[in-house]
């Protein structure tokens, strides 16, 4: 049985609902509700270009200068003396990095605010696979739509119920745990049982930072929240990637959450004879450099949308282009028909 990478992009929501999962809505929806006062909207107008005619960004390129803005006051202030810093600093700037990340904390938390839920039939396929066969799991998207299919118990054929993600007693680990929080150790996989992991990419609104008892003393470490504590705010920006393509790999970089979720994707992709791509726009340049380079020899199946222009052969052209060869790309009027989770890469 050979291993398997399954990595889902936004066409899974929108296949749903096209328009809800429009990340260009979402800004909208946020910038004309409360969650931001008056002071944030106007350091945000400084920043973000379109902002400042009360136009919200169309896509997540145009976030580019207010990422900058925020490394180049992290710097600053990781190099100079606090009293110095204090003095170069003002106030505004030094609260960039915090209304940005509340910004993307809230658009993130925008596609947790339905009711949504993949199809019936096609999360019951879903969850038998993944129980069956521990393949990895990576996910670019910020809603809750696979994640609520893998923490329900789901009766699959004859078979008690199973949760896919169940501290470590599902087949998937995400490196949290409901108690200790997030750590390193938590990927190592115990008692040589085979479990898949489980990559939420780009972040999700449940991560934040926390203090959390460990072995009696209160540690600092990134935690993962309940829905309830999500919806109160508690949410931390900091560990979600929005942004400008250039930007996103030092996004990564500074949140030891998505940090090691790409070590762990890496790796993924090196022992994986198939990598499926299931909804994904191939537009992610730092994604597709890393299947380029450690999925040479493997198979690339990917699942899109028939609606996308071009022809067969042009959508083979474009994912030849970013993903190298072995392709096999499989176009459907609804991509939620797919159900050939269990075919074998060779």
């Amino acid at each position: 049985m050979s291993r398997k990478l399954v990595l889902f992009g936004n066409g899974l929501g929108r296949a749903i609902d096209n328009d809800f999962y429009r990340l260009d809505l979402a800004f909208k929806a946020i910038w004309a509700g409360d969650l931001l006062d008056a002071q944030e909207k106007e350091l945000i107008r400084k920043l973000v270009p379109g902002y400042e005619d009360g136009t919200p960004p169309s896509d997540e390129a145009e976030l580019m200068n207010a990422q900058l803005a925020i490394q180049s006051v992290q710097t600053l202030e990781s190099v100079l003396p606090a009293g110095i810093a204090s003095q170069w600093l003002s106030d505004e700037a030094r609260s960039v990095a915090k209304t940005i990340f509340k910004l993307n904390a809230h658009v993130a938390r925008y596609f947790h605010s339905t009711s949504n839920s993949l199809p019936k039939r096609f999360s019951q396929d879903l969850v038998r696979f993944v129980n069956s066969r521990r393949p990895h799991i990576a996910n670019l998207n910020y809603d809750p739509l696979l994640y609520d299919a893998f923490c329900r118990k789901t009766r699959v054929g004859k078979f008690p119920p199973v949760r896919i993600c169940d501290d470590f007693d599902g087949a998937l680990i995400d490196g949290f745990t409901r108690t200790g929080g997030f750590i390193r150790e938590n990927f190592h996989l115990i008692y040589g049982e085979p479990k898949g992991y489980l990559l939420h990419l780009h972040g999700t609104p449940l991560y934040s930072d926390a203090e959390v008892e460990v072995a009696g003393k209160m540690v600092n470490r990134p935690t993962k929240l309940n829905r309830e504590e999500m919806r109160s705010g508690k949410s931390s920006g900091r560990h979600i990637v929005l942004n400008h393509s250039e930007q996103k790999r030092s996004i990564i970089a500074s949140s030891e959450i998505l940090s090691l979720y790409w070590e762990a994707f890496r790796e993924a992709l090196a022992e994986s004879k198939e990598v499926l791509l299931f909804g994904y726009s191939g537009f992610d340049d730092h994604v597709n450099q890393e299947i380029s380079k450690l999925a040479r020899g493997s198979k690339k199946t990917i699942v899109e949308w028939s609606g996308i222009s071009g022809s067969a052969r042009d959508r083979q052209r474009f994912w030849g282009n970013r993903l190298g060869d072995q392709l096999n790309v499989i176009r459907l009027d609804n991509i939620l028909d797919f159900s050939d989770w269990d075919s074998e890469a060779y």
